[in-house]
């Protein structure tokens, strides 16, 4: 047996004595643990049953079922539909939640959609977050995204962070911002207490109603320190590629080759592993057994896409520089140098760049981790 199948089996085995019950049909109906494990049926359907704290994983999950406490799931595409007495955390790429929270909800996700009743404190981290119409929150909101939109009323204070933020709904205490971009506030805004708004700007409806002051301070950008920032970045990425290309540079260049032979292959591989690997993770945490294992996956999580970064890099600088020179160049420190340096600066352009760096990296990524799996079949 080869040694991923001897992990494969343990893993297995290690899950199946933790929780007690793995789930890899359609739906489930009586357990606190529900996972799915099926590659033919991803979809986690959690219905009926009577369940106390539910802990659900997969692919797409669903939760119709009323849950007795608390809520703990995760999924590439989560839907919480279900009554929720006590407290929820929520992770996935797109999350939609139309069920009622009794207590806090603490929700991860790319897109984010809230149409429920949160009868505690609400905490969002996500791309795109939107707390829609039919939502209520009767404590206070923390959200941090990209793009941040409040329709719903919020009886606490309302703290956003991130991008740029619309609100039109009603707050019971302040409002406080920090964004990079501008803060609207619709005609059917009002607010009990103040605002206080860092940022580019303000855009406020004169229908709006904001019982304090306003107090702007506007984000000011200091050029000395993001110059020394930036140069501090280049030159830690920069030494971290060149001791690699020193002490591994025939597997450097191999995984080079790998990646920039087939980039869109790899950058496939990497994003499924991106995604299923947090999940796994999160699911470790929440057993109390797999708490170790955990921690040392996301680190290794995390050393893995910085190495996939560098590999990326210097795979898109080799085919910049064949495109440039119409030849192949010599694998060398140049070589290496110029891939960095040009992919850290397409890496710091607005919008674009970070999107470009995270392909990057999710095609190293994929290229290690299939070099890897060619490598153990080759045992």
């Amino acid at each position: 047996m080869r040694k991923s199948n001897i992990f494969t089996a343990v893993f297995v085995a290690a899950a199946l004595a933790a929780t007690g019950f793995l789930v890899s049909n359609a739906s489930v109906h009586a357990a606190d643990f529900a996972v799915s494990t099926s590659r033919s049926t991803p979809y986690l359907h959690v219905a009926g049953g009577n369940y106390k704290n539910l802990y659900a994983v997969g692919r797409q999950v669903v939760i119709d079922s009323n849950v007795g406490k608390d809520l703990n799931v995760a999924g590439a595409t989560v839907d919480v539909n279900g009554t929720v007495p006590d407290d929820a955390l929520i992770v996935g790429g797109t999350v939609n939640v139309k069920g009622n929270i009794g207590g806090s909800a603490k929700i991860l996700g790319g897109t984010v959609h809230i149409s429920g009743k949160i009868g505690g404190d609400l905490a969002v981290a996500g791309g795109s977050v939107y707390l829609d119409p039919g939502a209520e929150v009767l404590g206070d909101v923390m959200v941090a995204g990209g793009s941040i939109f409040v329709n719903a009323p919020v009886h606490g204070n309302l703290y956003v962070a991130g991008g740029a933020a619309y609100v039109d709904s009603a707050v019971g205490g302040n409002i406080d911002a920090r964004l990079s971009g501008v803060l609207q506030l619709g005609s059917g805004t009002t607010v009990g207490a103040g605002v206080n708004y860092t940022g580019r700007g303000t855009i406020i409806n004169h229908a709006a109603h904001i019982a304090g002051s306003i107090n702007y301070t506007k984000l000011k950008t200091n050029f000395a320190d993001a110059a020394g920032k930036f140069l501090i970045k280049l030159l830690g990425l920069l030494l971290a590629a060149l001791l690699l290309f020193t002490a591994f540079m025939p597997k450097y260049q191999e995984l080079v080759n790998e990646t920039q032979s087939h980039f869109w292959r790899r950058f496939g591989f990497g994003l499924i592993a991106f995604i299923v690997i947090p999940i796994i993770t999160i699911v470790l945490f929440l057993l109390i057994v797999g708490y170790y294992v955990a921690i040392l996956l996301a680190l290794w999580y995390i050393l893995m896409l910085f190495l996939g970064w560098i590999i990326g890099a210097t795979a898109f600088g080799a085919w910049l520089i064949r495109k440039i020179g119409r030849r192949e160049y010599p694998f060398s420190y140049f070589y290496v140098t110029f891939a960095i340096v040009v992919s850290v600066l397409l890496s710091a352009i607005p919008i674009a760049g970070p999107i470009f760096a995270a392909v990057l990296a999710i095609a190293g990524f994929g290229a290690l981790l299939r070099t890897h799996k060619l490598a153990q079949n080759h045992e």
